[in-house]
């Protein structure tokens, strides 16, 4: 496991109101290699809090249809990851992941470790991950002080983000979700959920029939409800 530390640069940008009463503030924070990380946050005191990371070339609003499924159980924090939506200014400069190099993408974990500090400076102590494609890659790099994971159409290598030796060294509940129209995300999937080291009661494993990659499967009716029983197991 690596100890990433990142510095909180600015929390409130704007607040508004969603449905069902939720209010969202626009945040933004700071990485350690000073990358500006822009996010929405659905704040629900006491709740655990839930980090949502997209797809490569996703911003954000990815997560959009699956976020008020959330929001009363969870503190929920989406970011556009370095590179993507708002967060294209490293040190000042613009920055997009269409220019990146292979360690461009490895650095993304200091997007998590950022996100994570700004939930531990709200007050919330227990956090999850969920990432998509390379946010699941992502997310399984950077697994500090995270106490349950979900992995939507994880890859082995994206971009040179590997997964196969850090999840030997993930030890919390661990979800794993890929569709088998998508046959390359789903023989990964297969290949994590082999390597992991945790035990069937700490793991689980779902493949889709003709569920798309990543956060397409979220509209899915039966994946939301798989995603959602699980994290109730986990944080309930």
């Amino acid at each position: 496991m690596k100890l990433l530390v990142a510095l909180i640069l600015v929390a409130l940008v704007a607040g508004c109101t969603q449905g069902g009463g939720t209010v969202s503030e626009q945040v933004q924070f700071q990485t350690l290699d000073g990358f500006e990380i822009h996010g929405t946050f659905y704040a629900n005191p006491e709740k655990p809090g839930l980090i949502l990371l997209p797809m490569l070339g996703e911003t954000q609003s990815s997560w959009n249809q699956f976020v008020p499924y959330l929001t009363n159980d969870f503190q929920v924090l989406v970011i556009d990851l370095r590179g993507h939506g708002k967060s294209t200014k490293q040190n000042g400069q613009g920055k997009s992941w269409n220019l990146f190099l292979e360690n461009d993408f490895k650095n993304m974990v200091f997007d998590v470790a950022a996100a994570k500090q700004f939930l531990q400076q709200r007050g919330v102590t227990s956090i999850g991950i969920m990432g998509a494609s390379i946010g699941a890659n992502v997310a399984l790099n950077e697994v500090t002080n995270v106490d349950a994971l979900v992995l939507l159409s994880p890859g082995l290598d994206y971009k040179g983000v590997k997964t196969l030796e850090a999840v030997k060294l993930y030890t919390k509940p661990l979800l794993i979700i890929a569709s088998e129209d998508d046959p390359s995300s789903a023989a990964a999937s297969r290949q994590l959920y082999n390597a992991s080291p945790l035990s069937p009661e700490q793991k689980e494993l779902v493949v889709m029939q003709a569920a798309g990659h990543g956060t397409a499967m979220l509209f899915k009716e039966t994946t939301n409800q798989v995603i959602l029983s699980w994290l109730k197991n986990e944080f309930g």
